[in-house]
């Protein structure tokens, strides 16, 4: 065991205050023992500090370590401090980092006098792991404690509301924000407009929306997107000209969603400006939005200025990958897409779902038995047969090669299945003029069902 001589209460805190400077960081059972040492109750702000630097140190440092956070907790909890909010509000942070609510809620529970920053701390947890209903069953308590909200209480509770689509929620609170006088706040503005968008109320979105003082790329951003989602294209064009005229300057998540707007409307014009102005704050060769530019050319059939603008991409991964797999069949003087796969593995991108699918349905219109049997040995490898959509597109494949057994395997090994992966075999036996294994598959289906 460490020698640790008894601290007083000065060279304790300073001690503390030193451990950012050293080396490297101090191990848990040293801090941990530099507590349970030190007898010094009424000098809690020492002992908080160290606790917090011990969580800040397991919550940040991979992998995340939930057993020293227990151990940091029993420590304080054995002098008493884990009943003070200044120590409760450290460890709500770092049992919500570490994705332990119930734990947080234990911490939240002992606190004798919580303050606004515990009750934010734990309506937050509650919000950023996805659970609304708590999250605002908490801001009720609080506002029954008789605390009053800030941008941080507001923003939490918003996000939960934001989540779950709790739109009716949402409009009381947004009255409260404006009560408040807080409608002014830009994450607070922002996460209204983001909440209501997301739940189909895009008027209301826009209300808010045209009463900030200031807009910013990031408010501009949230309207273009989210009319894009819902099939709004034209409205997104609208803002985007808007934001232009404004002088606000447009930024990569800007360019990447007018631009999938403009290939989804074939707005040919309006893209080959907005690709203009990427080449001139030169973020084309940026992988985020250099993969929208090559998606657009190569659905407009600009196959050429799509393989060299994707050829130019830096750190080029998977949904870049992607979006040019997706049309290699064409192009006719490119490598072949098996080739292109092959390449895309010796640069360390793994494929994804999406690219096996791709991959896949390319085998199945080309009648390329050889890959496509190399590509269903690579969905099995990485687990994506479980997928449904994929394993149907298989057996579609296998039926277009006219592999019989290869289908009848798959489907047999299927784990679940739906009335694609059944019409798939119906109409794999129907396509070859067998009318007496349509009859015998089509009673067994009725079996099954």
């Amino acid at each position: 065991m460490l020698f640790l001589p008894r601290l007083h209460s000065r060279s304790f805190f300073t001690a503390l205050r030193s451990v950012d400077d050293l080396p490297s960081p101090p191990s848990v059972c040293h801090l941990q023992d530099v507590i349970a040492q030190s007898k010094l109750p009424h000098r809690t702000s020492s002992f908080c500090y160290s606790a917090d630097l011990l969580l800040h140190e397991c919550t940040r440092s991979p992998p995340a370590d939930l057993s020293s956070c227990r151990s940091i907790h029993a420590s304080l909890a054995n002098i008493g401090l884990d009943t003070l909010s200044f120590a409760a509000d450290h460890l709500l942070r770092a049992f919500s980092l570490l994705g332990s609510l119930p734990k947080a809620d234990l911490v939240f529970s002992k606190v004798i006098r919580p303050t606004l920053f515990t009750w934010n701390a734990i309506i937050s947890a509650h919000s950023e792991h996805g659970d609304a209903d708590s999250s605002l069953m908490l801001y009720r308590h609080f506002h029954e404690e008789g605390f009053n909200p800030d941008k941080f209480t507001f923003f939490a509770v918003l996000k939960a509301c934001s989540v779950d689509l709790l739109i009716a929620e949402g409009r009381l609170i947004h009255k409260q924000i404006l009560l408040g006088d807080l409608a002014w706040v830009e994450v607070l503005a922002i996460t209204l407009m983001d909440m209501y968008a997301k739940g189909g109320c895009l008027e209301d979105a826009d209300r808010v929306f045209q009463n900030l003082p200031f807009k910013n790329v990031v408010s501009w951003n949230v309207m273009i997107s989210r009319y894009a989602q819902v099939g709004e294209g034209h409205r997104s064009l609208e803002y985007y000209r808007e934001l232009l005229l404004k002088h606000v300057v447009p930024n990569r998540v800007t360019y990447a969603c007018i631009l999938k707007v403009c290939t989804d409307l074939q707005e040919r014009r309006q893209g080959m400006d907005a690709h203009i102005d990427i080449v001139k704050v030169r973020l084309e060769c940026d992988v985020f939005v250099g993969t929208s530019i090559v998606h657009m050319h190569a659905e407009f059939g600009s196959l050429k200025t799509a393989w060299m603008l994707f050829s130019k991409l830096l750190n080029r991964n998977v949904v870049s990958w992607n979006a040019l797999l997706n049309h290699a069949t064409q192009f006719s003087d490119g490598l072949p897409l098996s080739h292109l796969f092959e390449r895309m593995q010796q640069e360390g991108v793994k494929p994804n779902e999406v690219t096996c699918l791709c991959v896949v349905k390319h085998c199945s219109n080309a009648g390329d038995i050889h890959f496509g049997k190399l590509i269903h040995d690579e969905i099995i490898k990485r687990g994506f047969d479980s997928n449904l959509s994929i394993s149907n597109t298989v057996i579609d494949m296998y039926n277009k090669v006219g592999s019989m057994e290869d289908r009848r395997n798959l489907f047999d090994g299927l784990a679940s299945r739906d009335v694609v992966s059944w019409n798939a075999m119906l109409q794999g036996y129907a396509e070859r003029g067998n009318a007496f294994s349509v009859l015998a598959f089509f009673y067994e289906c009725r079996l099954k069902a």
